[in-house]
This record gives structure tokens, sequence and C-alpha cells, in this order.
């Protein structure tokens, strides 16, 4: 299904200049890395210290400078190890199998059904490991630690024992930490979303009045609370704050839902990340919830070469709801179900049923305006015209609810923006119930009663779509392995009703925590990495996807190492390292590659060694290097790599090692850039394992950085802007001057990521005078940049775009201005895997010519710019073979400055 976003909202674009002056006024704010024992803070003039990190991790902090001169003085001082730009974090919006939302479903317990609950608590059976002794420390929105299922309490003796409140309620508007992480937001709250207490719930909870539990409910938790009620943003140094101190707290796991700027493990949390896993912690993080936006997008820290990264598996069954039918004058009564296509239910009070047509199937059914008043709740047959026609032409006619019966066993639902009357779905056999229900007198009622409905043949247990895609911008695996996120159950705050579902790679993350918390029972001490090898070696890769490549497995990329398997994990006397192969890009092709097989066991182990692929994954458009949103897969499973081994056969010794190698042939045939992987698999009599691996066709340095290929004239990227919402189309006119008003500013879309974004300031002869010093846009960096996505989504952007004063640095650190005259700026993007000293590695654009003048007159030249229509023309997007209507909207929350969308975004794969 499609959904068209919005593109070039002029409204949006009209902003600019006040979103530039904002960056402005926002004083500079970086993370830095100190030598141990350093007095730089001592030292700091002008400077607000945010936070201080003290510990055998990290030794440093966050610091907020009076200007970007003195930001960068300070970080040119030989104390700093490192230095990272202090980023603002959205809150990962929470996903359904449809869409993503800002809120949880939330039910009061009385609605659910014993077979309901069953299905979507059924986390575990324990077995006796269920985490006693553990420590689960979780950074997130807080928690509502009143619930029963939750203990009931905080503090020492608490099932939530440990935590802390970096925030407060009022943040950002204010920061008031204290010693309680209670999330105390009111309902109709920004930041009420409940996250925190939902992930204790999947982690711990141990609900004697419904008889359920969390995955390790004899666990103690922390909770680290680092969201506001105001806002569903924070910032990257109050996470590494939070990090730290569970790492203080002896936490044995850290819970980390939450993420954005994907694509690099070098990124300041996955950096601190790696740090906790070398200290023995165990370090559980969340993909992402984007996946239907294509490749290298993994949120960091899940983008951490050691930490254990988590997407999302659809379960057997989704929400439905009960709908009351009562036929024959009330004789006859018929407990049916729904779905919507937000996965909330409906309340419509019992009301008439009419039909929209005489038949049953009929096609076309409720596409035309009706000839007369319905009054009531209209049957109409799936397809035909689109669902928005559907529900318009019931609407005019006085329907109060639309129910759509479908062609399926299952009860699909189609998304649809803005419908103009509530819409529920049925499956095709409840939908021929309702039918010849029409021949009586008969009523339906929509309740909020939960039921659990069958999924759609064929979905069950697959990836689920929304889970973001690896792999890192240098090619390593991500995610590495799924568990269930699809329509969990879980507790959430007690005002919010104590009950809810909910979809994501939020909900996957605790439920590997706890899994891994139950390896731990007890007091065992296993080392991060065992722990992660055994539950990669022993997880369920999927099939694929596609009917047609049906004996192939899915890819890596979608799915790491398979579905986790707690059972297999635990109970297995060996374990392959390393747990995941990366054998690069072609260019830099590392062909041959070292497992080793370690048998813990008391007997010796025969094993088989078997190579079983999966499918390839097309991840650019064939005409250029656009990323491919969602990705394809190659048609044919003859498309896929070889892999060979020395000896296929080998026995590995009681107690001992074995090292076997490893060999790749890439596929031939396929285009640049598409990504091939597979499974290798060891086999003892009664025993199997697997390890996952990927490749690049290619060369990671020919990927395009810079998106030019004009899908959205008249408005190219790159391009010049003026901050009135015009483009630079021959020669712009700017002013030196305190004004941001007229400053120019660089726009770009990104279609690879890239370390480093340089702009350098030209003169008229194109001499290379310096660079625009990299703090001058605020948050906005310009290094360990991830490429850009076709819509806005809480963790990716659909371009960039940096402000200029006029201001450069020269190349032995001094800081100038421009004089009035003609100048040029070019941008500079490195490939990955580029050298900087090289010019070849840099994908480089140079602006039209900029003249700067002491007073502003860049409104004098109106023929020279263009301003930026409301509605794309057809053929401005008719370069792209996805391209449909697309049509202006509000910028969504979040967007800097202004906002485009480009084609449609499918959103199931």
């Amino acid at each position: 299904m499609v959904v068209r976003g919005a593109l070039l909202s002029l409204s949006a674009l009209l902003l600019l200049g006040a979103h530039a002056q904002r960056e402005q006024q926002q004083q500079p704010r970086y993370i830095i890395e100190l030598e141990k024992g350093s007095t730089f803070l001592k030292h700091l003039n002008d400077a607000r210290v945010h936070y201080q990190y003290d510990s055998d991790l990290f030794y440093g902090a966050s610091v907020e400078f009076a200007s970007p001169a003195r930001a960068r003085a300070a970080l040119a001082r030989h104390e700093v190890v490192n230095s990272w730009s202090v980023m603002t974090h959205q809150h990962p919006a929470f996903s359904t199998d449809d869409e993503s939302t800002d809120r949880p479903q939330a039910f009061d317990k009385s609605s659910f059904d014993a077979s309901a609950l069953g299905v979507f608590a059924n986390y575990t059976n324990h077995d006796g490991n269920d985490g006693t002794s553990v420590r689960v420390g979780i950074i997130d929105s807080g928690v509502d630690y009143r619930h029963p299922a939750l203990g009931g309490c905080f503090g020492d003796g608490c099932k939530i024992a440990y935590g802390y409140d970096l925030v407060g309620s009022d943040y950002p508007a204010s920061v008031t930490p204290d010693d309680d992480p209670l999330d105390d937001c009111p309902v109709n709250a920004v930041g009420a979303t409940g996250h925190g207490t939902f992930v204790s719930g999947i982690i711990a909870a141990d609900d004697k009045s419904l008889n359920w539990t969390g995955v390790a409910p004899g666990v103690k938790l922390g909770m680290w609370r680092v969201f506001g009620c105001n806002s569903q943003s924070s910032t990257s140094d109050v996470f590494m704050k939070a990090m730290e101190m569970a790492y203080k707290a002896d936490m044995d796991i850290i819970n980390i839902s939450l993420g954005t700027n994907g694509g690099w493990a070098e990124d300041a949390l996955s950096v601190l990340a790696d740090r906790l896993v070398a200290k023995g912690v165990h370090v559980v993080v969340a993909v992402g919830n984007i996946g239907t936006s294509g490749i290298m997008l993994t949120a960091a820290p899940a983008t951490a070469h050691n930490v254990i990264s988590v997407g999302s598996q659809f379960g057997d069954h989704v929400p439905g709801f009960g709908l009351n039918l009562y036929a024959n004058n009330d004789s006859d009564y018929y407990d049916l179900a729904y779905r919507t296509a937000t996965s909330k239910p409906l309340q419509v009070n019992r009301t008439r049923l009419v039909a929209s047509s005489r038949s049953f199937n009929a096609s076309s059914d409720g596409c035309q305006p009706y000839d007369s008043p319905l009054h009531g709740a209209v049957l109409v047959h799936d397809g035909g015209c689109s669902l928005h026609a559907k529900a318009l032409y019931a609407s005019r006619a006085n329907a109060s609810a639309l129910i759509i019966y479908t062609d399926t066993t299952g009860t699909a639902t189609t998304k649809t923006a803005d419908a103009s009357l509530p819409i529920a779905f049925v499956n095709h056999g409840d939908g021929k119930i309702l039918f010849d229900a029409l021949n009586t007198t008969a009523t339906v009622e929509l309740t909020t009663s939960l039921r659990a409905l069958k999924r759609t043949d064929g979905e069950a247990g697959w990836v689920a779509g929304f889970t973001s895609l690896g792999p890192t911008n240098e090619l390593e695996l991500k995610p590495e392995i799924i568990a269930p996120g699809s329509n969990l159950f879980s507790t959430l705050p007690l005002r919010q009703g104590g009950y809810g579902l909910m979809s994501g790679t939020s909900m996957s993350s605790p439920y590997v925590a706890g899994t891994v918390a139950r390896m731990l029972t007890g007091g065992r001490e296993v080392e991060p990495a065992v722990v992660k090898d055994s539950l990669m070696n022993f997880a369920k890769p999927n099939k694929a996807p596609v009917a047609t490549t049906a004996s192939t497995g899915d890819s890596p990329l979608r799915q790491g190492a398979g579905v986790i398997n707690y059972e297999r994990a635990l109970a297995q006397p060996f374990r392959i390292s390393p747990a995941k192969l990366s054998f690069n890009d072609t260019e830099h092709i590392n062909a041959t590659q070292t497992l080793t097989i370690y048998n813990n066991g008391e007997t010796d182990l025969k094993m088989h060694l078997v190579h079983g692929p999966a499918l390839t994954v097309t991840d650019y458009a064939s005409k250029d290097d656009t990323p491919l949103e969602p990705i394809r897969f190659a048609k044919s499973t003859s498309e896929t790599a070889k892999v060979a081994f020395d000896d296929a056969d080998v026995t590995v010794p009681a107690g001992s090692s074995v090292k076997v190698q490893v060999h790749v042939t890439p596929p031939s045939g396929l285009p640049d850039h598409a990504i091939y992987g597979g499974y290798i698999g060891f086999e003892t009599r009664s025993m199997a394992a697997s390890v996952p691996y990927i490749g690049m066709v290619g060369s990671m340095a020919d990927l395009a950085i810079l998106d030019r290929s004009n899908k959205y004239d008249p408005y190219p990227f790159p391009s010049i802007g003026y901050p009135n919402g015009t483009i630079v189309q021959g020669e712009g006119y700017f002013a030196i001057n305190d004004s941001t008003e007229a400053y120019p500013v660089v726009l770009a879309r990104l279609l690879t990521g890239t370390p480093l974004l340089e702009l350098q300031v030209l003169d008229q002869h194109q001499k290379v005078l310096g660079v625009v010093p990299y703090d001058l846009a605020g948050e906005t960096t310009r290094e360990w940049l991830p490429r850009n996505t076709r819509s806005a989504t809480s963790s990716s952007k659909i371009f960039d775009n940096w402000s200029w004063s006029g201001e450069y640095t020269t190349a032995d650190g001094k800081e100038n201005w421009v004089e009035p005259g003609l100048y040029y700026l070019r941008m500079r993007a490195l490939h990955v895997f580029g050298d900087r000293s090289n010019d070849d590695d840099w994908d480089t654009w140079t602006s039209p010519k900029l003249h700067m003048a002491r007073s502003s007159r860049y409104f004098s030249n109106s023929a020279n710019t263009t301003a930026i229509p409301t509605k794309l023309s057809p053929s401005a997007a008719a370069t792209s073979g996805d391209a449909e209507d697309i049509v202006a909207s509000p910028p969504p929350s979040g967007m800097d400055g202004f906002s485009v969308s480009v084609g449609p975004k499918v959103t199931s794969v």
C-alpha cells in the first residue's frame, strides 16, 4: 500500500529564514572525550558544562560554548581525544504492521478475553530460568512502577530497584533531575507514550490478576529516564549519561530501545555501547522502525560492533475487535470480529446494517455516489476504486460507518488518510454472514473488545516490514537477530489504562534482553560475546517471503541470523565464532575468512558444513544510484553467491576448537551494489547451527553521494537557497551582515552516507580560500552523516541544509570572513572507505556564482530565482520509475526548516 508524502512545502520553505536564525542563536554543544585527569574543564570561559562523564568507560563532558569560535579553540586543545556534536533524538515511533504512530493501543483489562491475552502475552515458559539474580537496566521514558504487575514500588526490595530521572517531567522546557524515574505524564501530554513502562513489562512483568509474565520475571530492573512529558525528543549527551549511570549501578544487561542517525558505528552512542560490552555488560539495542525506507539505516547505537542489534518478526495473530451482529429481529446473534488500519478499536453503537450492492462480491462496490441516504453502517466489497472514494460516497449518503469485506480468509487492512467516517475491515467469510443477514432486519455494533485474529496467510513469522535495515555504511551486518515485536501485550502506566499492545523493534529488544537474562539466571557469568554467538548460531532463519523463491532463505540483511530461539541457544554444547561474516564489496573483498567451532561438551562432535543461499537484495535503482524504498529482491534463485569449504566434514574434539576456512564467490550478472547473502550451516547428527554472511557486488566508492537526478524539478539538488524560499538559478546575491535573513543556504540530498561533508569557500577564480567551519549550523553536523530518505521519519531526513554566514577557516586554522565580491561554495562528500587526501575519493559539486555584498540585495535580481511551487508538476516526477502524484502538505514534526518528499512510500515489504 502506498502513502503519498509531502513534496516541496512552500509554507515550510518560508520558515527557512527563521530556522537559520534559530541555528545561529543555538550555542554549539559538544560531547568531548578528554585525557584522563585533564584539567580542561577548569580553564573554560563562557561555557556551560551540562554533564560530566567520569568512569573507566569514558572521561569527559558535555559542554555548551558561548560561540563557535570559542568551541573551535577549545576543541583544538591537546587534551581533547574525541568530540561529537550533541544531537537531538526523536523518540522512536511505535509501529503497527501498517504504520507508525505516536501512541500505543491501550485497553482496560476488562476488554480482554482469555484467548486473546494468551496469544499476545505468550512470552515464554521459564523452565526455572526466570532471570533471578540478574540486573537489567533500561534507558527510556521512565516507568510507572506503581503498576501491580511491576511490583507496585521503587527502591530496595522492589522489582524496579534502581534508576534515576535525568530530565524531569517538564523537559525540555526545564531540566529537573531527581532520583525517582516515575513516568507521571498526563494522558494527553505529548510525551505520554508509556514506552518505558511497556518495555519494562515485556522484560519482567509478573501479573497475578491476569496470570501472565514477562520474559524474565525474576530480574531486578533499573530505569534511567531520558524523556519528559512535553516532548518526544531528548539529546545524545543525556543518553550517554544514562548509559554511564546504568554501568555504575552494576547492571548486567542494558536495554536501549531508542536511537537515530543511522548507519555509522562511529556515532558517540555506538562508541560508548561498544565500551560497555568490552567491560562485560550485555547491551541489547533496537535497530529502528523505518524498514520500508531501504538499506543502511540501522539506528545508532545498534550500529555498534558488539551489541546485540534486534529487529522484529510478525506474530501469528493480529489484534481485532468484537463486532456484534443481530439478525431476524434479534433472534439470531453472531459474534464476529473486525480490524482497523491503525489497530485501534472503533466505538460505533448499535446501528442498522445496510448494503452498498444487491449482490455479494460486487465489483466496483461503493465506487459511485448513492441515490438515497444510507443511515447506518454500510457493507462494501473491497476493490474497484480507492478506499478514500468509498468512504467519501458513504459519508455523503449519511452512513455512520463503513464495513469493508475483503477477498481473503485473513482480515487484511488498507491505510487511508483523512477518512471521513469510521472504517472497519472483516474477512470474506464474515462478510458473507453480514451480507446474508441483510435479508432480515439486521443491526451491528462495533465494540472495543480485543480479539486475536489469524494473520493473513503467509505472513506469520516473517520479518516485520518496519524493521530498519542494515548493513552499516561500512558493510557490517545489521540487524543480527529478530524477535517477536508485532502486537505485543504489556504494561502501560495506570493512568493510560494499565495494559496495551505495541509493535516495533522497541518491543523486540526487551524480548531479547529478557532472554539474555534467562541465560544468566542465578548469577551465571557468561561473556557478552559468548551469549551473542549462541543466540545468533541457534536462531532460525526465515525462508524467503517471495513465493517463487521459497526454497531460498530470506536475506540476512532483513533478519540477521533469524528468529531468536532461547531453548536451542541454551542447550547446545558448541558455538561458532564470529557469529556473522561480511565479505565486504568486490573492490575490497575479503573472500576467504575463518570460523572457529568451540566444543564445550564432553564428547567429540562430527560436523558437516553446508551452504544455504539467501535472496539477493537489489537496493539501488538500475539507472542511477538512488536507493530503492523499499528494497527489491533478485528475481532468480541462481543470482546467489557460491560458498566453498576446505573440508566440509570436520571433527571437533571435546573441550577443544577447530578452525574452518570459508571461501565466497560473489554472484555474477547482478547490477552493481546488489547485496548477496546466505547462511553457512553446521550440522551434527542431532543439532544444527548457522552463521549468516553478506557481501556487496561492485564498489562502495562508486556510489554517488550527492543526488543530482533532477527528479525534483523545479527544485533541484544540490542547490543554493535563499531564506525566503527561493532557489538560485543563475547567480546568487547575498549580504554579509549579522542578519541570517541574508545568508545563503546549501541544500543537499545524500544518496549514500558520508564520513565527512566539507564546504569549501572559493574565490572568483575558484581558488580554495578555506572551509566553512563545521559548527556553524548548530547541531546539523557534517560528520558521519546518514543518507536521506524519500519521506521524513523519526530517525531520517529527506535532505540536509546548512547556512553560511561568510565565515571560513584557512588551512592553517585562521578564521576569516569574506570581503564583498564574487565567490563559490564547493560541496565535497567523502566516499565510504575513502582517503581524505585523495581528491578522487570525494563526490564534488560547485555552486553557482555567489555575490556577497555589505547590504541585502538578494531580492533585486528576481530573474535569477525561482519560487518553490506548492505542487510538483506531473512531468517533474517522470524520471522516477515509482513516481505517482505528489502533493504538498505541512512539514512533518521535527523536520529542519522545510519539507520535501519524493514518490510513494510503500509501507510493507
